[in-house]
């Protein structure tokens, strides 16, 4: 598995990578939910640093024993705690945790590989669900409730 500088593009993009890919394979609904919200610029990555990052990532699954025999990511491989730990500065973790939750989001369902990386994510950062609420607004609010569920459990 390749790594990157802390906290740079490429590190969020496969931060963004793993969640696209963390059901099981891309969705039309995830992509144009990257598309219509802009997550990429939105989180400084050129998109062809994006679009390399991707490719690469592909490529590194295919060679790391990453995925499961059934073609599942293994989400509890200690290749997904090296990528969460290229991720260090507070608000570059939020900003990617809200990015997971829209991604998650995209298809109206959350799947067991997305609760997953969800809660490995949160618990790894440790990002509590009152960090992710602000005053006067929740981000959390606008989730959907198995969503927000997701959250709940993540965060006990």
């Amino acid at each position: 598995m390749r790594t990157y500088p802390i906290d740079s593009p490429q590190a969020k993009s496969r931060i963004i990578a793993l969640t696209l890919l963390a059901d099981g394979g891309l969705d039309k609904s995830e992509i144009e939910c990257l598309e219509s919200q802009d997550i990429v610029n939105r989180l400084g990555i050129a998109s062809e640093t994006f679009d390399t990052v991707m490719r690469e990532f592909c490529e590194d699954i295919d060679q790391s024993g990453l995925r499961h025999r059934n073609g599942q990511l293994d989400l509890e491989h200690p290749a997904i705690e090296a990528m969460l730990n290229e991720i260090r500065q507070r608000n570059v973790r939020q900003a990617l945790l809200r990015t997971i939750f829209d991604i998650v989001h995209a298809d109206r369902n959350v799947s067991q590989g997305e609760a997953q990386l969800t809660s490995r994510a949160m618990k790894h950062w440790g990002i509590r669900q009152q960090n992710l609420t602000q005053p006067k607004q929740s981000y959390l609010a606008g989730l959907p409730p198995q969503v927000r569920k997701l959250v709940a459990e993540a965060c006990s």
